[in-house]
């Protein structure tokens, strides 16, 4: 038995897999192998079966399980293939930057720079990580949002500086971060103090619509012109859309009708050009929009699309990628996907339990980073 085990190709073993993933399929897999190899290995697959399912919750078997619930027509496929295990922290960082960070000069008796971090108190934990990863820096919380704050000098230019100089950021966020540069060159020039203050307040005063372009990474690429993912997928790296996504992204559901469905949005008040990028490397249907008070958006319900989404955030070795609050959530938001997501109008409670968790976690995340102030 033991020699026949050996001699069977992989190829035979990956079958009878894939056909025990299913009950009728495990019966028939079953027999065969227990006709030519014996009962030892018929055990050995059953076992091997049980693992891959119950422990490592693989994505292809999911993809398996969710497309038996679908007709021919509409059984899907990830379209995002990008399952890196490295995660870039500085191009994560710049990410998060271009996101929901703040580049300031203050003039008073002295001048005063700030890199700043802000995040809603749901979200705090991905700040302390930042904070202990850069080792500088402090954090300030109040009742609905937390900061990261380095204003010393010194770390600014021997931490901050170098890493926004080696990866540019890509929102318009880079021209606040030049002029930023620029003042803390000023300041530490043997100028007096009058002419800094002047020379510093000339920089401040460039009109906001003169800021309000493009960042040189997209090397003038309009985002009318994108057409693929292949435009800008040397431009947009995988790091750096995870930190952005940690920042402005949401996961989260939405009801319609008799259904509670998925839901994926991202919000950006400038750069549209980030947005439909975000588009074309998830393959988003859904346009983008803008209004007044938040911005460009856009959002999306779509299977295949949410799918794509599942796909990306997840390490080849099955580990989320995100460093904060957005890992429990996109988790608990996945594998609900994957569960449940087949049937929205049957699985309505259930779907329904699932949304209330996910707000009871936010809610419980804030009220412990208040005690934690």
């Amino acid at each position: 038995e033991d020699k026949l085990l050996i001699k069977i190709p992989f190829d035979a073993w990956k079958t009878y897999l894939m056909l025990s993933y299913s009950i009728n399929g495990l019966v028939i897999t079953l027999v065969i192998i227990l006709w030519n190899v014996g009962l030892h290995a018929c055990i050995y697959v059953y076992l091997l079966w049980y693992y891959i399912h119950q422990r490592l919750h693989m994505v292809m078997f999911k993809n398996l399980i969710f497309n038996r619930y679908l007709s021919n027509k509409d059984k899907i496929k990830p379209k995002v293939n990008s399952r890196d295990n490295n995660l870039n922290l500085e191009e994560w960082l710049v990410g998060f930057t271009d996101g929901n960070g703040t580049f300031s000069v203050s003039i008073g008796k002295k001048l005063y720079f700030s890199y700043k971090l802000s995040q809603s108190t749901s979200n705090c934990q991905v700040l302390y990580k930042i904070k202990d990863a850069l080792g500088v820096g402090k954090m300030l919380i109040n009742d609905k949002t937390v900061s990261y704050i380095i204003n010393d000098r010194r770390a600014l230019e021997e931490v901050i500086l170098p890493i926004f100089d080696k990866h540019t950021l890509l929102s318009s966020k880079y021209f606040k971060y030049i002029i930023f540069k620029k003042a803390m060159k000023i300041a530490n020039s043997n100028l007096s103090m009058d002419e800094k203050k002047r020379l510093i307040m000339e920089l401040q005063a460039i009109p906001q619509d003169e800021l309000v372009v493009q960042s040189p990474a997209w090397k003038n690429l309009n985002y009318k012109d994108i057409k693929s993912v292949n435009d800008i997928s040397h431009i947009v790296s995988k790091s750096w859309l995870i930190g952005f996504i940690e920042s402005e992204g949401s996961f989260f559901f939405t009801r319609k009708s008799s259904r509670i469905v998925h839901t994926f949005a991202v919000t950006h008040k400038l750069d549209p050009i980030i947005l439909y990028s975000i588009k074309f490397i998830f393959h988003l249907n859904s346009s983008v929009h803008f209004t007044h008070n938040h911005g460009y958006y856009i959002e999306s319900t779509a299977r295949r699309a949410i799918l794509n989404i599942c796909s990306y955030f997840v390490s080849s070795n099955h580990t989320i990628l995100f460093l904060g609050a957005k890992n429990r959530e996109f988790s608990l938001w996945k594998r609900s996907f994957f569960k449940y997501g087949h049937d929205y109008i049957n699985n309505y409670e259930k779907l329904n339990k699932v949304n209330q968790l996910l707000v009871r976690m936010r809610n419980r995340q804030r009220s412990n980073d208040k005690h934690k102030a």
